[in-house]
């Protein structure tokens, strides 16, 4: 807003001027214009709107005089006094005009005359979004994102207006329509200007879909072999020889099934000249694979194609490591060259350094050995569970299928891993204790259920999800929140303030960076927001209904650094997560259920139902985990949690607040004892910052204004709500401070000042 005040002196009277200019849109009369004695006279125009359009202008003054105008007005007959004026906006076939100045004040005596303009200029833009290249009828994807959180979708053709001005990200998600892909423009920035005529983006979808068929040579006509062909967008599928297939572009693997290698006939067997084919698909022309296969004699050969010990996800290069000190699953996948093989005998044998220190029997899959490697089925494989205290870096292994040798094949070199038979370790890394103080919160009388029995059952899904080893948790005693009500939406930011006062809680019990405290609250509905966390800060919350265990997994994903994964449409997803749709596209081992987890199951930091957790979200996870030190819940126990009685008692203060759409709010200052301000390290201070950077200043001061004391801290964003961050931290009394400030250092006229309690 602009505020103009209009101060009359009597200078101006004695020459004559009556005329005090504060937007000039003619001249000024040479003539004082006659006005009732006793009274004054305020002419008002009104310019810059399209022809017939009236303005919004209102004018208040003494006495409770209100007047609202939309044209040039001589308003006369005023008693002397301060009037106000505010030009509001005006709404225009989806555009907005504002008016300047939007608002002055002028003191009027008795005989002025005073003029004032009023310019409308148009404040908004528009952008028009222009959809081509996709069939008749067909629907696009489009998304526009903007300045103050405008988001808008496109599917056709449209012009969005009353936008305000800045620049916009318009993104495009690749679409299907009859068994035909879509593949719009990369991702356009386009500024939108304050204008009637709307900034122009074009998206011009092509088609990314290929054809193909999968062809055998030189076999029998009467026999048809079978592929199993993979590519993009977690295509997997087993087709025919001949079959012709409508697939996403990119790489595809074919690989001929061997169940069509014994293509018995007469006594021959036909199997394919080569393991697999590789081919790129483009969107062109239709291609063929051709696989060549040739006669043969073999006797039966059984393969050890792959060995693959998983956690909770596993690459099939195992490639991430495991947790040392968690139970872990070993998959060893056999398969034959003809059908009706039955399993043979399979060990695991396990050695520390030189020294063989035992022999686990593998389960073999049910059934005839399969044809083909499918490490997403349940009965694929042979396994074995691997007990705790055997995931150890000094562990190695080795995996031998028909040690007997009962199948009589010539050569078992291929029945072996590693390859050769010399024992292969385990690729082992170590976390820290995961520890976690419940607290119950109770709202409007209602307090969440969470008892030192239940304790378990929450951390379930967190301890099969996340690389957790050990856990330490305990419930601490019940914690009353100043909010009268959790609303589904959080409309009245009730989640938000409850997550807040937890985090401050944490800080005033003396918690350090590695406790996390998980407050657990009950709620008035069915549907709607089940829980809340910090995202790289150990602060959540989450409701106690009966999947409480899998949100509480979700929001201690928050807390490990990771947002939300595209999946179900959550807020603010990840845009760097790597697979469309917010599936894993990784085999992941639910130890609960003994289950494997295929890889088109959503990702735990979706919304999606029945998830799992990707290798994405993991590995970052179990990064994060590692950069943060442990500290045991036996430390923090022996430290009080009272407060103090009174502000003689206390020698540290709690400050805590939030920044909420740049505004800085700072809640009450708390006196508290002396042990909660050194409970933070310097090395946990560090290992917080790297994380997340100080991004304000806290400062005491004393009567005159000089800084006592001066630190840094940061702030923590809320998943879920945007343009949302939190802080609270620990200072010492400072002998002589009389006030606290708290500014911003990116923007340090943004502070807030207060006088200590």
């Amino acid at each position: 807003m602009i505020h103009t005040t209009l101060r009359f002196v009597a200078a101006l009277r004695t020459i004559g001027a009556l005329c005090v200019l504060v937007l000039c849109l003619g001249s000024c009369r040479d003539e004082p214009t006659k006005v009732e004695e006793g009274r004054a006279q305020f002419t008002v125009a009104i310019a810059g709107l399209p022809t017939g359009v009236d303005g919004d202008v209102r004018i208040t003054g003494p006495g409770g005089y209100a007047r609202t105008i939309g044209t040039t007005q001589v308003l006369g007959d005023l008693l002397p006094g301060r009037y106000q004026l505010r030009a509001n906006d005006v709404r225009l076939n989806g555009f907005t005009w504002s008016g300047a100045p939007a608002s002055l004040e002028a003191t009027f005596a008795a005989g002025d005359t005073v003029f004032a303009g009023v310019v409308y200029t148009i404040a908004t833009g528009a952008l028009r979004i222009t959809i081509n290249g996709l069939p008749s009828g067909a629907a696009g994807s489009v998304r526009i994102v903007g300045p103050g959180g405008v988001a808008r979708t496109a599917t056709n053709t449209v012009t969005f207006g009353d936008l305000p001005p800045g620049e916009y990200l318009v993104t495009t998600d690749s679409v299907n329509t009859g068994g035909t892909g879509w593949r719009g423009s990369n991702p356009i920035v386009v500024q939108v200007p304050a204008s009637l005529s709307p900034a122009a983006v074009q998206i011009t979808y092509r088609n990314v879909t290929g054809v193909f068929a999968f062809v055998a040579a030189n076999v029998p006509s009467d026999a048809v072999p079978t592929a199993r062909v993979q590519g993009p967008l977690l295509f997997d599928r087993t087709v025919r020889s001949g079959d012709v297939l409508r697939v996403p572009v990119g790489s595809y693997v074919v690989t001929p099934l061997p169940a069509f290698r014994q293509l018995t006939v007469l006594p021959r067997l036909f199997v394919p000249v080569v393991r697999s084919v590789t081919r790129a698909i483009g969107d062109q022309l239709a291609d063929s694979i051709v696989v060549p296969y040739a006669a043969s004699a073999a006797p039966v050969n059984v393969i050890l194609d792959n060995v693959v010990v998983t956690q909770a996800v596993q690459r099939s290069d195992n490639g991430i490591p495991l947790v040392a000190g968690r139970e872990a699953l070993l998959r060893a996948f056999v398969i034959a060259d003809r059908e009706g093989v039955t399993p043979p005998r399979g060990v695991v044998r396990l050695y520390e350094g030189a020294n063989q220190i035992g022999t686990l029997q593998l389960t073999p899959p049910t059934g005839p050995l399969p044809l083909v490697t499918r490490e997403d089925m349940d009965s694929a494989a042979y396994t074995t569970r691997l007990a705790p205290d055997l995931i150890r870096n000094s562990l190695r292994l080795v995996v031998d299928i028909d040690p007997d040798s009962t199948i009589g094949e010539p050569q078992r070199g291929d029945n072996v891993w590693p390859t050769g038979g010399v024992a292969r370790a385990l690729t082992t890394t170590s976390v820290p204790t995961f520890t976690v103080r419940f607290v119950p919160i109770v709202i409007g009388g209602q307090m969440g259920t969470v008892t030192e029995a239940r304790q378990n059952a929450m951390l379930a899904a967190a301890r099969a999800l996340w690389p957790l080893a050990q856990v330490e948790s305990e419930v601490r005693a019940p914690f009353i929140s100043s909010v009268s009500a959790l609303t589904p939406t959080d409309a009245n930011a009730s989640w938000t303030t409850v997550l807040n006062e937890l985090r401050a809680l944490r800080v005033a019990d003396g918690a350090p960076n590695s406790v996390h405290y998980y407050g657990v609250v009950r709620v008035p509905y069915d549907s709607g927001l089940f829980g809340l966390g910090l995202i790289g800060s150990p602060t959540a919350i989450g409701w106690d209904r009966e999947n409480a265990p899998a949100i509480a997994a979700h929001e201690w994903g928050h807390n490990f650094g990771r947002v939300h994964t595209p999946c179900g449409d959550p807020p603010s997803p990840d845009p760097s997560y790597p697979i469309l749709g917010g599936f894993t596209a990784s085999i992941g081992w639910d130890v609960r259920s003994n289950r494997i987890m295929p890889p088109t199951t959503p990702d735990v930091m979706g919304y999606c139902a029945n998830p799992w957790v990707s290798e994405f979200s993991y590995t970052k996870a179990l990064a994060f985990r590692q950069a943060n030190a442990s500290t045991r819940l036996t430390a923090l126990r022996a430290r009080s949690r009272a407060e103090p009685t009174d502000t003689s008692e206390s020698d540290a203060l709690l400050v805590w607040g939030r920044v909420q759409n740049g505004r800085l709010i700072l809640e009450p200052v708390r006196p508290m004892r002396s042990y909660v301000a050194t409970i933070e390290t310097a090395s946990e201070r560090a290992t917080a910052s790297e994380m997340h950077a100080a991004t304000h200043i806290v400062e005491l001061l004393d009567a005159s204004g000089t800084v006592l004391y001066r630190t840094t801290t940061a702030t923590d964003a809320v998943d879920h709500v945007r343009d949302t961050h939190v802080f609270a931290l620990a200072v010492p009394r400072t002998i002589g401070a009389v006030a606290i400030r708290v500014s911003d250092i990116r923007s340090p006229l943004i502070a807030v000042q207060r006088l200590l309690p």
